[in-house]
């Protein structure tokens, strides 16, 4: 629905903006979807009085000259003949300096000789409606005063394309948004709605046209009246540039009025070519496979469900969504049949939905329309037909159907205070629902009883009306009540929010999340388990289900080696659940993770596959905290460490310990055979973790620093040290020998020569770079050499490694 800001102003006293509209608009419900812009303000053009015509340009047959008026002076201005002026005429005047749509400058020139101050200008040269002519002549009303500025007499304006919900029916018309400005702001309306018809004629027997409804299932009023003498043609620009400035074409002018009025009041209208019309006019179901032709030529069957309005020929048109292709009116018509009813909304929606064909009628019919004012609707139509295209009326109007009495609802105040929450003085109600358009019948303390509007259709039992009243006296004047607090967050909140954290980031390295059964079999932790620490059943289901598992790991490796079976070349798996133990903690989180297979699959371009190491499980593990974990390889197992297989044979099993020393879990390699069993060609990495431990890491505020202005100095070293001296004592060397320029260290080269020729059997060689940096200014190279040196020193000093010929840094 399309709404025109400057026509809602002619209905309604409203002193606000086009943004306070959209506010009260939402307050009402309704959405605001967009607001555009309409028309070209224009400066510099005035309306104009013709006062004298004189006789043509000597040298230019085709130019006239007239004498204007312009409210201030009189004007001498050259215009085309084809423009028809006469004397008298009020018309616009383009004065020198105006600028016209196109950008085009109007200036005093002369033309063979003759001066000529001003335009005297048309539609289509203002670009008031699209398509108008430039030579079209544009006669103002009798009443516009010389003098004023076009851009008053056509304003620009501004639409707002309006989301109207399915029960507001009344919405869909400038009449009932203007209701509701009214009813919000306290404003009176400008539209005179008691001077309309309203009450149904009498039957006449001297009516050329005879209606009758045959299906009142489908249509509960309908009306026809005939206007003779009518001189269809263009309408005026008025009626063009309104009905245009919300979306819809203009046709001719009998077509135009009745869009006026639906759009206007929200009850479509139809007019037929009464000379193609034969016999009465009825209102029936079709017949199954009757032909109907639409006014775009499409042709239908329709089926027995179908609503039609039917002359002793056929159809005539598709009940209130499309007239006949045979019956519209053109510039030959002369007569018409003005059609003004009341459809049911069910029946338009379905046979709309069926042929897949709507109009601004259906949409509308199928909504509901008021029928109380279907004469009124067809009583205005009239009035306008007749002036724009010079009708008259000689017979009465025919109606058949019977209007449906109002709806009478009754209103308890104590029901309607408990079911908004709020205590609410009848006396508030009561004026609410008044400005509303209700009419009250009868009041008292305790209940009172109102009369709905016909426009109201959705307002049929006692809570639409407490809801209308929560409506009109705005949500805001409803207190807030908690009847719940909010409760602290507790660690058992925390815990499952680190445990979604680590599902995205393991499914982010390409992990599945499994679930294994919490009753296991004995056998899968043969070994593993000292017979005190196992829970057992008393009464065990079965025998594979009479242990509560100690640890994951072994299951999920139960699950690699299936997925392996049917043909996954990698499997990566972990799971999050409870394991049991007897001891401090009989039931604790934890975390297990098993892969297996390649960690990047082949590529055509040449890429090669690598098995997964320990060291792609390790970059996973250190991924999902932000503490430094410390991974060690120990012959003393410690207390209370997760159960795995890794510490069964010559597994190569590391524990995970967090800065604090606490041992977190364990992490390593399944032997050859033990990987052999699984089918998988490489290692079978796993680990387990204490999710409780591993959660107290990721609590470690993380430091986040700017991206580095200044360029790096890279220098690099090749260490010579015993094999049993771990890489990890360099590293804590380096980084706490205070060096303040020293912001990363990178090892890229480890070697070791098995035959002793160029390092000793029990040596190896680490290449590493160290990389210097400032965050205040660029190093120099003699800067970086003596860090470099200190560094050197604190290495020989403190582990007593050596030095060879630094290797070149891999590109």
């Amino acid at each position: 629905m399309k709404l025109s800001f400057n026509w809602l102003l002619e209905l309604v006293d409203f002193r606000g903006s086009v943004t306070d509209l959209e506010s009260l608009l939402a307050c009402a419900g309704i959405q605001v979807k967009s607001v555009t812009g309409w028309g070209t303000p224009l400066k510099n053009v005035v309306a104009a009085q013709i006062l004298e015509e004189r006789p043509p340009h000597p040298q230019a047959s085709h130019l006239a000259i007239y004498q204007v008026a312009d409210g201030l002076q009189l004007r001498q201005v050259l215009c085309d003949t084809k423009k028809g002026y006469r004397a008298g005429d009020k018309v616009p005047l383009a004065l020198p300096g105006a600028i016209l749509p196109g950008n085009v400058l109007v200036r005093e020139d002369k033309l063979h000789g003759i001066t000529s101050q001003g335009i005297l200008c048309s539609a289509g040269e203002l670009a008031l409606v699209k398509g108008a002519a430039i030579g079209e002549p544009l006669i103002l009303p009798e009443e516009t005063v010389v003098g004023t500025q076009i851009s008053e007499v056509f304003p620009p304006d501004s639409i707002l394309d309006l989301d109207i919900t399915p029960n507001r029916g009344d919405w869909l018309s400038h009449l009932g948004i203007a209701r509701e400005v009214a009813a919000f702001t306290g404003s009176s309306l400008k539209w005179n709605v008691t001077s309309s018809t309203t009450t149904v004629p009498a039957a006449s027997n001297k009516s050329l046209v005879a209606a009758q409804i045959k299906n009142t299932a489908g249509c509960e009023f309908y009306s026809l009246r005939r206007i003779q003498g009518i001189r269809v043609s263009e309408s005026p620009i008025w009626l063009r540039s309104k009905l245009e400035s919300v979306g819809v074409c203009s046709v001719n002018s009998v077509v135009d009025v009745t869009n006026y009025v639906m759009l206007l009041m929200g009850q479509p209208l139809h007019a037929f070519d009464a000379a193609q019309v034969y016999g009465d006019v009825l209102v029936r179901l079709a017949y199954e496979g009757e032909k109907f032709l639409d006014l775009h030529g499409q042709e239908y069957f329709l089926t027995s469900g179908d609503m039609v309005v039917a002359d002793k020929k056929g159809p005539i048109a598709l009940a209130g969504i499309m007239g006949g292709s045979g019956f519209r009116v053109s510039t030959n018509t002369t007569e018409i049949l003005l059609e003004s009813a009341a459809f049911h909304p069910g029946k338009i929606r379905l046979t709309s939905c069926r042929t897949g064909l709507s109009s601004n009628a259906s949409y509308r019919f199928e909504r509901g329309v008021d029928t109380t004012a279907v004469i009124s609707a067809s009583e205005l139509a009239k009035e306008w037909i007749c002036k724009v295209a010079g009708g008259r009326v000689e017979a009465p109007i025919v109606v058949d159907g019977v209007l449906p009495v109002a709806t009478r609802v009754t209103i308890h105040h104590d029901r309607a205070s408990r079911l908004l929450g709020v205590d609410l003085d009848p006396a508030k109600i009561s004026r609410s629902l008044e400005k509303g358009w209700l009419i009250l019948l009868h009041f008292s303390k305790k209940s009172s009883s109102w009369e709905v509007p016909g426009f109201r259709r959705d307002l049929t039992r006692e809570v639409d009306i407490i809801g209308e009243v929560a409506r009109l006296i705005g949500i805001e004047a409803i207190t807030e009540k908690r009847f719940a607090e909010l409760s602290p967050t507790t660690q058992a909140d925390a815990t499952v929010d680190f445990c979604s954290i680590l599902r995205h980031r393991l499914a982010a390295q390409g992990f599945f999340e499994a679930r294994t059964h919490t009753l296991v079999s004995d056998s899968l932790f043969q070994n593993l388990i000292p017979e005190e620490e196992a829970i057992r059943l008393r009464n065990p289901p079965g025998e594979d289900q009479s242990l509560l598992r100690p640890a994951l790991v072994p299951a999920l490796l139960s699950a690699v080696q299936t997925n392996l079976s049917h043909g996954r070349q990698t499997v990566r798996l972990y799971e999050i659940g409870k394991v049991f133990r007897r001891g401090t903690k009989e039931e604790a989180l934890s975390l297990g993770i098993a892969m297996v297979g390649f960690s990047t699959p082949p590529s055509w371009r040449g890429r090669k596959s690598r098995l997964l190491d320990l060291y792609d499980l390790k970059g996973v593990i250190q991924s999902l905290t932000r503490e430094r974990l410390r991974f060690v390889a120990s012959t003393a197992i410690p207390k209370q460490v997760p159960i795995t297989p890794l510490s069964m044979g010559e597994n190569l099993c590391l524990y995970v310990l967090a800065e604090s020393g606490e041992t977190i879990g364990v992490a390593g390699q399944l032997l050859p055979r033990g990987s052999r069993k699984l089918g998988t060609p490489g290692g079978a990495l796993v680990a387990e973790l204490w999710l409780e431990s591993l959660q107290k890491g990721s609590a470690t505020v993380r430091k986040i620093s700017a991206i580095p202005r200044y360029p790096a100095i890279v220098r690099d070293l090749a260490i010579l040290l015993p094999k049993k001296l771990p890489y990890e004592s360099i590293l804590e060397v380096l980084l706490s020998a205070g060096e303040p320029f020293l912001c990363s260290i990178v090892p890229f080269d480890v070697f070791v020569d098995h035959t002793g020729l160029k390092l000793p059997l029990h040596w190896r060689s680490i290449g590493v770079s160290l990389v210097f940096r400032s965050a205040e200014r660029t190093l120099t190279k003699q800067e970086a050499v003596i860090a470099e040196k200190r560094l050197k020193q604190c290495l020989v000093s403190q582990l007593n490694v050596r030095f060879r010929s630094a290797p070149a840094t891999p590109c």
